[in-house]
């Protein structure tokens, strides 16, 4: 946010006056609060850019308690979540949905039309989201379907750019588990 000094707004001949500059420095300082309130209104009218207030309100309204270990990051996704639940479910708009909340490279997506098993594999990145997205998942796929929601591990390929060396400090879970770097 630019800050815009109230006395430039002041003609050229009045600007060098002391009671003005004094005064216009007082009424400066409410503007720039009164400015960051504005701004701050404006965030909270798009989920992505929810303040801690906007977020409150949206828990409030969807009747959502934040964990105690929460960052305002996860209580956003979780809000962000649930608005996205609240539309007819197909296939196609699950794949939307996913790739909205977990980005389209974040999991993978099976579908065993004979069995009504729907599986879906979370990147390593969303493993602290997954019990967001399994409830999510819950709340919109038909009753019928079978639902597995898992964590991709690292595989091979992604370990075996590392050294011996490297990987001898972590333990296996750390490895298997664990987004690596």
């Amino acid at each position: 946010m630019n800050r815009v000094s109230l006395i430039n707004r002041l003609p050229p001949f009045l600007q060098n006056k002391e009671e003005y500059i004094q005064a216009f420095k007082a009424k400066d300082v409410q503007f720039i609060l009164l400015w960051e309130k504005i701004n701050e209104c404006f965030k909270n009218l798009y989920l992505y850019e929810l303040t801690e207030y906007g977020i409150k309100r949206w828990e409030k309204i969807m009747k959502i308690t934040p964990k105690a270990s929460d960052t305002l990051d996860d209580r956003r996704f979780r809000i962000i979540n649930r608005y996205l639940t609240n539309v007819p479910y197909t296939y196609r708009k699950l794949e939307q949905i996913l790739n909205t909340i977990c980005g389209k490279d974040g999991y993978k997506l099976e579908l065993d039309y004979l069995n009504y098993i729907l599986k879906v594999k979370l990147e390593l990145s969303a493993k602290k989201q997954i019990e967001e997205v399994e409830g999510m998942l819950r709340r919109i796929i038909p009753a019928n379907l079978v639902l597995e929601v898992s964590i991709l591990y690292n595989q091979h390929s992604t370990v075996s750019r590392f050294t011996h060396e490297q990987l001898k400090s972590m333990t296996h879970k750390t490895i298997r588990e664990e987004v690596l770097n």
